[in-house]
């Protein structure tokens, strides 16, 4: 007989998982809150020396985080516990390009993280792409005085998604910890209405009004390619690693599933991160 150990807003559950290695229970839902898996990479950034941080997440495949120039474990402020990750110009957090973090068009993912930062011009917060101009292929999401610019690209501005924040958007460039969310479900349409996105809890989407397409570029189908073999940077650029930001701190990236509204909520915490290794 097996359990698995389960968090619930921090507190430690358990499940019954095996009996004679048979799979006897599958919890799909917690005090009518659905369950999602674990998170293919979730890092708390707690490990405070050298130049690495180990991924926590209960998948199959590590995929810990290496520093990229000068980063500092920073206590000063953190969106939770000791440590969290400050960054500058030509600075950064990688994650190395590995199949389960290959985001297809058509399927579900999402990613969260605590981010900060004072920049008046691009801030990066995840960026997974790859060339320049037109040939753009992949995912970014930046913030641009504060405010959400997000790319989802197979050839820009061809085939692509290009979204903004709006005048009713979040704007986060008051250098304090804010949760952002994004999750994509694909497996009905690949335009914006895919896209949703939450910053401290707030919902941003094209339909409510706090994301507007950009330029009319809404081109993606079920066809496109957004894959690549780059690999994944948090709070810059892959592409060039120029744009200053600020901070990284409790990040998670699920493949394969999205998340709903009331996950959010879960996850956000009122603002207090929680510990995601063993999913939602």
């Amino acid at each position: 007989m097996s359990a698995v150990a389960i968090k619930r807003n921090g507190v430690e559950c358990y499940k019954l998982a095996k009996i004679g290695g048979v799979n006897k229970q599958s919890v799909g839902s917690w005090s009518g809150v659905d369950s999602a898996p674990p998170p293919k990479f979730f890092s708390m950034f707690e490990d405070g020396s050298g130049t690495t941080s180990a991924d926590l997440s209960l998948g199959t495949t590590a995929h810990d985080a290496e520093f990229v120039g000068a980063c500092d474990w920073y206590t000063a402020s953190t969106a939770a516990g000791t440590y969290a990750i400050a960054t500058g110009t030509g600075e950064a957090i990688k994650i190395d390009d590995h199949n389960d973090l290959d985001w297809p068009v058509d399927g579900e993912w999402a990613f969260s993280t605590y981010t900060a930062t004072l920049s008046n011009t691009y801030a990066g917060c995840l960026v997974k792409r790859t060339g320049s101009g037109s040939a753009y292929r992949g995912f970014a999401l930046y913030f641009l005085n504060g405010v959400i610019d997000c790319y989802i690209v197979d050839a820009y501005s061809s085939e692509a998604l290009h979204v903004k924040g709006t005048g009713t958007s979040t704007n986060i460039k008051d250098g304090n910890w804010h949760h952002v969310v994004v999750s994509w479900d694909g497996t009905g349409s690949q335009d914006s209405s895919a896209l949703t996105m939450w910053i401290d809890g707030v919902k941003h989407t094209v339909g409510n009004g706090k994301l507007a397409v950009h330029s009319g570029i809404d081109t993606l189908d079920s066809d496109s390619v957004i894959t690549n073999s780059v690999d994944i940077y948090l709070s810059n650029s892959s592409d060039t690693q120029v744009y200053p930001s600020g901070g990284v701190d409790h990040t998670a990236i699920w493949n394969g599933t999205g998340l709903t509204a009331t996950q959010v909520a879960v996850l956000y915490n009122s603002g207090t991160p929680i510990d995601v290794r063993r999913g939602l």
